[in-house]
């Protein structure tokens, strides 16, 4: 009897190393790669059995739109159209210092065009726009900056009025407008009579909600 135990060990004791050489060979094996989410958003829950209580969080959608500009959203799912809410991020801006002249009684490109951005999605978007101008003092010389929204007319509607004969001012104005994805935002210029300068022309753009 003695000497079965002692084989019937020996036989336990192999298949023992058997199973551990087996299982640290699993253990070195690489994870297969999991691709990442196209939405960048996930949901975590948990449920205490105990007390019966379940808690949840998530993680809202970032997206870059260049220039170091990062925006993130939350999911609103009564949201209507357009259901991720701007949580927080940078303004996409851009300018155009330049001093540049006008004299046309539509609205027009100056020599450097601009400044433009492009919106990335579409969705509701808070636009704000400032311009700097001096006229030639004519007395009904009126200079407006308005923003041109994608393929749209240039309207007075989303404009910037600076007025005044022989003015040296500044306009500002903030609008909120529905746009298309890859939409352009661009200002353009005019004056009513005579001639004037544009400069410190800015323009930023900041998401109110995206599809």
């Amino acid at each position: 009897m003695k000497e079965v135990r002692t084989k019937n060990l020996e036989v336990r004791s192999a298949i023992a190393i058997v199973v551990l050489l087996c299982g640290a060979g699993a253990a070195t094996r690489p994870a297969a790669q999991e691709p990442l989410w196209d939405t960048g958003t996930f949901s975590i829950l948990g449920y205490d059995s105990q007390t019966g209580e379940v808690g949840g969080a998530v993680q809202s959608r970032v997206f870059s739109v260049g220039n170091g500009v990062l925006w993130r959203f939350r999911y609103n799912a009564s949201g209507g159209t357009y259901k991720w809410e701007l949580v927080g991020g940078a303004t996409l801006a851009a300018e155009v210092a330049t001093s540049e002249a006008c004299s046309s009684a539509a609205y027009v490109d100056l020599a450097t065009a601009g400044p433009s951005v492009t919106v990335p999605r579409a969705g509701d978007y808070r636009i704000e726009v400032f311009a700097g101008a001096h006229g030639n003092g004519a007395s009904a010389n009126k200079a407006y900056a308005a923003v041109k929204l994608g393929a749209a007319a240039t309207s007075d509607a989303e404009s910037a009025l600076i007025s005044g004969s022989g003015f040296e001012q500044a306009g500002a104005f903030a609008i909120t407008r529905t746009l298309a994805a890859s939409d352009v935002l661009k200002l353009q210029y005019k004056v009513t009579a005579g001639s004037g300068a544009f400069f410190g022309r800015r323009l930023r753009v900041l998401p109110v909600r995206v599809s």
